[in-house]
Formats: C-alpha cells, structure tokens, sequence
C-alpha cells in the first residue's frame, strides 16, 4: 500500500516538474531594444533596399560600402552574431536633402521578427540643400534566429497639417486666387503706374500673409 502510494508521489512530482518546464520554456513576445545603431544621408547605396545581416562577411561589404564616402572610413563596429543580427534599410538616392529613413521599433512576434520603418518626404515649399543624398539607418538587435519582416510607413510631409484637418483644398483654393490676383496686378502696374499692389507671402507653408509692395513709375 504504501509502496504505490510512493510511486504516485513521485509520478505527480514529475510530471509537474516537466510542466514546470515546458511553461518556462516560452519564448515571450513584445518590442525588442535596439542594441547600437547608425543613420546618416551618405550611404553610398543608390537604390531603396532593406538588409538582414547575419554573418561577418556580409556584415564587412555593406559596411565598406557605408563607409565610402566619408575620409577616413570608419572602422568597422563589432557585432556577436552569435547573438546579435544587423537590420539596415537604405532610401536610395535623391536628387536634393530633405528625405530620411528610420527603423522607429522593431518587435518580436512568436514566428518573426517585424522592423518597422518610417520614410519622410519634404513639402514642396520646404527649403532643402541641392544635393544628393541616400538617407540610411543601421541597427543591432538580439538574434532570435527568425525570419524578420520589414513594414514601412510613408511620412508624406507634402501634406500639411491643415490638410490633415480636411481644409487643405479649401487653403489651396484661396491660394491659387491671390496668386492669381497678383499675377494681374503686376501686369497692370505698367500701365497704371499709381497702383499700389500687395505681394503674397507664404513661409514654410506655416504663415500666410499679405505686405504692401511700391510700384515702379514710368520715367
């Protein structure tokens, strides 16, 4: 009797150690911290592309390639890949500064690994600098040893907030009307030479406002 009674214990402290186990085993699930990472806007890469990196070899080429532009290269930065992977999304090139891409948060789901990207766009009336540019972003996060997928998000900075609020054509409309009027204006100056007219300023998209401008007399 108390023989089986034993071997009962000790098959009920088994298996709940084996439960014990397996619930601890879970891999957990949520955002993950992106250990070290590098942007800029000369990456040397002239086409959008998105990279998993996971050996030292391939870790060395995209590097070397970052690197080109600048005197003198920078050394390559150490990464375990044992226990460490590299992500890097490059925007390709473009034909003025302005443009920009981020890695904003990487999470791990149970099957893979999602990186989600945010892509920024100037405004049309922004000042930008007249150069070439390929905006890129570089990070280190954990090896999980999963497929990793890329989501990206357009930030188009060519609508405004005003636009946003679903009064931008309204806005455009006014717009396109004073300009208009101004465009007569300054064609009937010379003809007119007493006329004073007002020139339409318009700074970063941000102010809109109206300021005498003299005009020029026949002489």
């Amino acid at each position: 009797m108390w023989s089986i009674l034993l071997v009962m214990i000790v098959a009920v402290i088994s298996i709940g150690q084996g439960c014990f186990v397996l619930s601890g085993s879970t891999e957990k699930t949520g955002e993950l911290k992106i250990k070290k990472d590098w942007k800029g806007y000369q990456s040397g890469h002239t086409k959008p592309a998105k990279l998993v990196i996971r050996t030292e070899d391939e870790w060395e080429r995209v590097w070397a390639q970052v690197g080109g532009p600048q005197i003198p290269k920078p050394e390559l930065p150490e990464v375990n890949f044992e226990t460490e992977i590299v992500i890097a999304v490059f925007m390709g090139e473009r034909q003025t500064g302005g443009y920009g891409i981020e890695i904003r948060r990487v999470v791990r789901r149970q099957e893979e690994i999602i990186v989600h990207v945010e892509e920024r766009h100037p405004r049309p009336d922004s000042l930008v600098t007249m150069a070439l540019t390929q905006p890129y972003h570089i990070a280190v996060i954990p090896n999980f040893h999963l497929p990793v997928r890329f989501i990206t998000k357009n930030d188009e900075s060519v609508k405004s907030k005003i636009y946003r609020r679903g009064r931008g054509e309204r806005r455009d409309n006014i717009l396109n009307s004073v300009q208009f009027s101004l465009r007569t204006l300054r064609a009937l100056r010379w003809k007119w030479p007493f006329l004073t007219f007002y020139e339409f300023i318009n700074i970063n998209g941000k102010q809109l406002s109206i300021a005498p401008c003299a005009c020029r007399k026949y002489i």
